[in-house]
């Protein structure tokens, strides 16, 4: 098969704190919101034979009912979003008449699909057909000063696609042809199948994504980033045993796939039984690769969480240098420095957090208490403490801190209430409810708090 030379560029990208591989390319509904002329009635006057829509497409199934063999391209007008409109209705009518010609010299029927798109079907005769004659149509256009036109190919059989799914695959394969720029075209494969996965899965349609890309490794079972985004689709979706046999085959396909190694991590994280491996995987994504903030980062915080936190400081210290605003990194950053017992780079920590990110409760929690630790404005270390709580009023941790800023300024009904809450949350609390409860008249305690005498 014969392909441009560039390769497709995929950004590693992350969700769910999962990292897959996205594909850069214009969505096949980018144009949808874009301003173009309606070409119905230029080419309806122009061609009264020509089929249009659904009439197409029973036509064009109609026409392949009886072939063992065909192909189908779909064919945009590249200059199709945006310019002049006459212009563009000028470069639509010669563009077409290029694609009848070719029709007609191959047998084949085409059709307007919308828009700027033209499909049509004729007999595969020999394997590089698809190619010839959009090779063909191609040049044609520019001989007719028509513009340019970008093409996608698919063929009839591949694997067990119903003839009837065969003008969608040219579509998907014309999707992959964008990224190589006007005047490309594209035979559709197994990255076809991905780029519409990928799309599926950014639009929030996760099994719709799995299908794609279960289609897509029929097409080629050895690609490392078809079996990671399958995997990642698994995860998002809870699916953990699955996910983790998709990272691991990915994974074994190449061992130097960062990517693949570090989900693994993820996902043992998700699998009680297997939460020990995590950290193995990410160090062995590490060696693979150490510019990779993910990895820096869930190394550090596994350490911190461990008892560690001089070894995790490391890590997420990397993490901050690779991602500056990352709100989270410098929170977890701050809980390292006060687990050193390092106040004043705890508090800066913080205070970098909360101003990336002003509704991190966490970040806001800690540091309220730790200005007040310090001896900064028992006020606005209150604010801080209070505003954490009214995002997250569940935290039994907020709560208690809340308790204690309030207790230290003497506001024992207040820092009892508190305390109360914090205790039913679930945080111990109930050395600070009976020494707060001894200072206090009893029954005024008793009615407050409806405690029975």
């Amino acid at each position: 098969m014969t392909e441009p030379a560039k390769t497709l560029h995929r950004s590693c990208s992350s969700d769910h704190q999962f990292l897959f591989c996205k594909s850069e390319t214009r969505s096949r509904e980018s144009t949808a919101d874009t301003r173009m002329p309606d070409l119905a009635e230029p080419l309806s006057h122009a061609f009264p034979e020509m089929m249009a829509g659904t009439t197409f497409l029973e036509k064009a199934m109609h026409h392949v009912e009886g072939m063992e063999r065909f192909n189908a391209l779909v064919i945009r007008i590249d200059g199709g979003n945006g310019g002049d409109d006459a212009v563009f209705v000028d470069e639509a009518i010669k563009v077409s008449h290029v694609v009848q010609r070719e029709c007609k010299e191959k047998e084949g029927v085409w059709g307007w699909l919308g828009m700027d798109l033209f499909g049509s079907v004729f007999p595969a005769r020999n394997d590089g057909r698809g190619i010839e004659t959009a090779d063909g149509i191609i040049r044609r256009v520019r001989e007719e000063d028509a513009g340019s036109v970008t093409i996608g190919i698919a063929r009839y059989p591949t694997i067990d696609f119903p003839k009837n799914r065969v003008l969608d695959n040219a579509r998907k394969a014309l999707d992959h042809a964008t990224f190589f720029g006007p005047g490309s075209r594209v035979c559709f494969d197994a990255v076809s199948m991905n780029i519409s996965g990928d799309q599926l899965y950014q639009s929030g349609d996760i099994k719709g994504a799995i299908e794609e890309f279960k289609k897509a490794l029929e097409l080629d079972p050895l690609d490392v980033n078809i079996h990671n985004s399958l995997g990642v689709c698994y995860g998002v979706l809870k699916e953990n045993e699955k996910a983790a046999a998709a990272f691991s085959r990915a994974a074994d396909l190449d061992p130097d796939e960062a990517m693949a190694v570090y989900n693994r991590g993820l996902i043992c994280l998700a699998m009680e039984a297997e939460a020990d491996n995590a950290l193995v995987h990410f160090l062995k994504a590490e060696e693979i690769d150490n510019e990779i903030f993910e990895v820096q980062f869930q190394i550090g915080k596994l350490y911190l969480d461990g008892g560690d936190p001089e070894k995790g400081l490391g890590y997420l210290e990397k993490a901050a240098r690779l991602q500056p605003d990352a709100g989270i990194v410098h929170r977890y950053t701050g809980d390292g420095h006060a687990a050193m017992g390092d106040s004043a780079l705890a508090l800066s920590a913080y205070k970098k957090a909360v101003k990336l990110n002003p509704n991190d409760p966490d970040a806001l929690s800690a540091m309220g208490f730790l200005m007040s630790e310090v001896g900064e404005n028992p006020e606005i270390s209150t604010t801080f403490c209070r505003h954490s709580i009214e995002i997250a009023p569940d935290n039994g941790l907020f709560r208690h801190r809340l308790g204690r800023l309030y207790l230290k300024q003497g506001k024992l009904e207040t820092a009892l209430h508190e305390f109360h809450a914090a205790q039913e949350l679930g945080h111990p609390s109930l050395a600070e409810i009976e020494k707060i409860s001894a200072q206090m008249d009893p029954e005024t305690d008793k009615k407050k708090f409806n405690v029975m005498p």
